[in-house]
């Protein structure tokens, strides 16, 4: 009974020798396994084979719209420059870093490696939505509001392959490019040019400028707050701004509908002087 004690004492001993040896072997093996690591992705990361030229990236699935000029916009605003190795781990979240900065993205879609040395990044692009006037020139900006990139004379707006309206009207200075432009009258004239381009109008008359100056009765209270300007100078009174809570003033639904049916009497407003939209039954003077 005396030696129990002792044999388990021996036997304990005995697996502990084994245990620590077990550990110890493979201890050896994962720091082996981790500087053989190390050192392959040491060489890989220096193997001119798999070296990314991030001067030559170019954005794939560009839209229809985005010519020639708005693909060097995503380069020009700060170039990438310098060899990576598509191995690096750091390389994707830079891409997309540097591509989420770039004023014309809304969004990083992918960013997908193709070895040995290609990298492909798809990005959705901000599409302009209007050329806000301000102080003699035009700015560009999207349905968020969104200045993008450029600072336009009249005449030298981009040519585009859909009609960008322009509106007028606007104090508040342009944010830098990539920022809102936080200002109500900017937010009355994108919302409204977004509504006449969604719903077909300015393939029924031409839209000289959507006119927001005097939004919140900036000018006069008692005014259409903004005023669409349409060929030959017809005024199109909106009314109040699109994003106003006061009661009586139409639904936007409605006034595109009063619209349109004055555009199914008189093309192109042919014949007209001035349209009050603001009302349930629109007006119309004629010339």
């Amino acid at each position: 009974m005396t030696d129990i004690p002792q044999k388990i004492k021996s036997g304990l001993g005995w697996l502990m020798s084994k245990v620590g040896l077990t550990l110890a072997i493979v201890g050896m093996g994962t720091l082996l396994v981790m500087l053989v690591h190390r050192r392959i992705y040491a060489h890989l990361l220096n193997n001119e084979d798999y070296m990314v030229d991030l001067d030559q990236l170019a954005v794939v699935t560009r839209p229809a719209w985005a010519g020639a000029g708005i693909e060097r916009g995503l380069t020009e605003v700060a170039p990438l420059t310098g060899r990576v190795s598509i191995f690096d781990e750091n390389l994707v979240p830079a891409l997309v870093e540097y591509y989420e900065s770039n004023p014309w993205v809304a969004q990083v879609v992918s960013v997908e490696k193709e070895y040995p040395a290609t990298v492909r990044v798809r990005v959705r692009l901000r599409k302009p939505l209007a050329a806000v006037e301000n102080r003699g020139y035009c700015y560009l900006v999207d349905r968020d509001g969104v200045r993008l990139p450029g600072k336009y004379a009249h005449e030298n707006l981009p040519r585009l392959p859909f009609y960008v309206p322009k509106v007028i009207g606007v104090t508040a200075p342009p944010p830098e490019p990539g920022s809102c432009w936080d200002d109500a009258a900017v937010l009355a004239g994108t919302t409204v040019a977004e509504v006449l381009v969604d719903q077909g109008v300015d393939k029924m008359m031409h839209i000289v400028a959507i006119d927001v100056a005097n939004v919140n009765g900036r000018i006069n209270r008692g005014e259409s707050e903004v005023t669409i300007w349409a060929e030959e100078n017809v005024p199109i009174q909106w009314g109040r701004a699109p994003s106003t809570d006061k009661y009586g003033e139409l639904d936007v639904d409605q006034k595109i509908r009063n619209l349109k049916l004055i555009l199914m009497g008189a093309p192109r407003l042919r014949g007209l002087k001035l349209v009050k939209l603001q009302f349930q039954r629109p007006t119309v003077a004629t010339k």
